[in-house]
């Protein structure tokens, strides 16, 4: 009888699978580069969901920056989600100058608009920087206060 697989074998060689389908990419019709973009979230839950699984604290890092980081470009994009892959490698206990620098990056990268400037925001707070946090989200209050009403 053969022993039952662990469920990280089972995530492993599922996502093993979704990486030899984008490896056969070649040229498709847009169907198939949706089908595509849905295999990338596919492959992203099953990275979130075997980091859950594993849950071992030195790995989990590592894990999450790596299933964030397969995440389709527009997710990616997403200032919520530069602000999360910046905290994990900001706070990552093996990160050198080159996590840093990559957290740092990310950050500069989100501009300049609301949703930035809250995600910015969240992001000083989970790092006790609350001043920081409090002196983004007021200019977020006046910046509101200042723009004239809609008259639609």
């Amino acid at each position: 009888k053969e022993k039952p697989s662990s469920a990280e074998d089972i995530l492993n060689g599922a996502i093993a699978k979704l990486d030899e389908a984008f490896r056969q990419k070649g040229n498709f019709s847009k169907e198939k580069e949706e089908a595509l973009g849905a295999l990338s979230l596919a492959k992203s839950q099953l990275l979130l969901h075997k980091t859950a699984v594993v849950n071992s604290s030195q790995r989990s890092k590592a894990l999450y920056i790596e299933a964030l980081e397969s995440l389709p470009p527009s997710v990616q994009s997403c200032p919520g989600t530069k602000v999360t892959l910046a905290s994990l490698y900001a706070s990552s206990s093996n990160s050198n100058n080159n996590g840093k620098e990559t957290a740092e990056k990310l950050l500069s990268s989100l501009g300049d608009d609301i949703p930035a400037k809250l995600a910015m925001a969240e992001f000083h707070m989970e790092r006790g920087r609350y001043e920081d946090a409090i002196e983004l989200l007021q200019g977020i209050v006046e910046e509101d206060a200042e723009e004239p009403p809609s008259t639609s």
